[in-house]
């Protein structure tokens, strides 16, 4: 679960500061992370895992049948609300802030 989604904030963070700023307090769509990432259609098995990510890190509406994959993810480390994951990864990165990049 964390590669796609820590590797596409640490983009974000450079290239989109203000996408990250949503991302920072869990407000960024995911039709404005899917535009950032360029993805379209999921037709890899590898992709539409990360998509899948993205897509319910950000809140996106899906099926029982697909929030059935992540749930179990996710109780397992002890996050609960899905939109804290975005926020979680973000506060990672600005601690690590490993290119001595301003986020304000």
């Amino acid at each position: 679960m964390i590669g796609p989604l820590l590797a596409g904030l640490a983009v974000m963070r450079l290239l989109a500061p203000e996408m990250y700023a949503k991302a920072r307090v869990g407000t960024l769509s995911w039709q404005e992370a899917s535009r950032f990432l360029g993805v379209s259609d999921v037709d890899e098995e590898e992709r539409r895992w990360a998509v899948g990510w993205w897509r319910y890190a950000t809140g996106d509406l899906m099926n029982e049948d697909e929030l059935s994959r992540y749930l179990p993810t996710l109780w397992k480390y002890g996050v609960h609300d899905q939109r804290s994951i975005l926020v979680f990864m973000a506060k990672y990165i600005d601690d690590c802030n490993f290119l001595n990049v301003s986020t304000n």
